[in-house]
């Protein structure tokens, strides 16, 4: 956020700051480590600017659309640290102080506003860890120690459960492939699933036994992100980067599902199904397909769904599964990117012809089917955009 963050009232067209960076007297140019959501309630804080950092958590509040210092964390400033959420409660995990690793285990509870510390990590002192977590147990392992020797970081085999309701720790099998400092994981079902250097693990809970699965060696993944998606069976899980690929548990097998290439848009669900660029996904049937209408997905608004398709800029109804051709956007304006959707309306970015160009908001009515020029923006295009309520955010 170079100027800050602001809120967009569509009914006025009014701007206002809302913040900038957050209020942290103690060094207000660091980044965030940790953010987490308890009771819809936001929160974010102990800030890292990789020299320093803060020991604060902030709230924020949508009345009065300001964040509002919360607590002080009691084991002072931390790098490196973990956090995960159970029972609506957070907890903040090892991390660097100062002078050495710590295996420290922190919960903090958001409606008391309580520190409490809780029984340490039994494993050593730790920089990052994967954690898998559901709504109980949170999987806590690997990660980097110090090695005090030579003074560079050691990575670590071991692997834990922890458990909330009886302050415990419970050590389970270490993980026998090849340490990395870089690893994609996700959990499905009874299972966590972990990347690491090209090879493919599975942790089986239910019987504590990592199993060497198909290998995944066919693109680099130092930048790539994991998710499950959420089918009953629990038994599909997705790596991306530039290609996306899908692990089935039963059947150890991968597939390539879809190549992401020349995506223009930003991707969406609409309905029983996701919509991205010119493919589509159904995870009834598990199954990305290229849009055999033709149709180059932009955005949606109001239930319906828009793209280019035949030459034309038309909406989909996905009930009547009707498409319609609608007013083409003024030349000006980049439909790829939604800033955000309200109500009947989405809303965009048009520059003028002026060097530099001065930006302002292009509203789309997608029931009069109008693009109509609104108030210029108070700063260069966002990094990221949503709406909430009758309101916009970009920052």
């Amino acid at each position: 956020m170079k100027n800050g963050f602001f809120k967009y009232d569509t009914q006025t067209e009014q701007w206002r700051l809302i913040t900038g960076k957050l209020p942290n007297p103690q060094n207000p140019s660091e980044s965030i480590q940790i953010g987490f959501a308890v009771n819809n309630e936001y929160y974010c804080g102990l800030g890292n600017d990789f020299g320093g950092g803060s020991d604060t958590i902030w709230k924020y509040d949508s009345i009065s659309d300001n964040w509002n210092f919360k607590t002080i964390f009691p084991a002072g400033i931390r790098n490196g640290l973990t956090s995960f959420v159970l029972n609506e409660k957070v907890y903040i995990l090892c991390g660097k102080d100062a002078t050495h690793f710590t295996n420290e285990l922190w919960e903090y509870n958001p409606t008391t506003n309580i520190w409490q510390q809780k029984n340490n990590f039994p494993g050593s002192g730790r920089y990052t860890f994967n954690k898998w977590e559901n709504d109980t147990i949170a999987y806590i392992g690997l990660g980097n120690d110090l090695d005090t020797t030579s003074g560079l970081m050691q990575p670590q085999n071991d692997l834990w459960e922890y458990h909330y309701d009886t302050d415990s720790w419970i050590q389970l099998n270490n993980f026998p492939g090849s340490l990395s400092e870089s690893y994609i994981n996700f959990i499905q079902g009874s299972n966590l699933c972990l990347h690491s250097d090209s090879t493919f693990w599975i942790f089986d809970l239910t019987t504590d036994t990592w199993l060497q699965k198909s290998i995944l060696d066919t693109l680099d993944l130092n930048d790539g992100v994991s998710f499950t998606f959420g089918l009953s069976s629990k038994t599909n899980g997705f790596i991306f980067n530039e290609v996306d690929y899908n692990y089935n548990t039963i059947s150890d097998s991968w597939s390539n599902k879809f190549v992401l290439n020349n995506i223009t848009g930003e991707g969406f669900q609409l309905g029983s199904k996701v919509y991205a660029g010119n493919y589509n996904y159904d995870p009834l049937v598990d199954s990305f397909y290229i849009d055999t209408t033709g149709a180059s997905w932009l955005f949606k608004c109001n239930n319906y769904g828009y793209a280019n398709r035949n030459g034309n800029f038309e909406q989909y109804d996905p009930i009547g599964n009707v498409w319609s051709i609608r007013n083409p956007p003024p030349a000006n304006v980049n439909v790829s990117f939604c800033l955000f959707d309200i109500g009947t309306s989405a809303y965009f970015l048009s520059p003028d012809t002026s060097s530099p160009a001065i930006y302002s908001i292009m509203e789309y009515n997608c029931i009069l089917d109008n693009w109509i020029q609104k108030t210029s923006i108070p700063q260069p295009g966002p990094t990221v955009s949503f709406a909430i309520g009758n309101y916009g955010y970009f920052g």
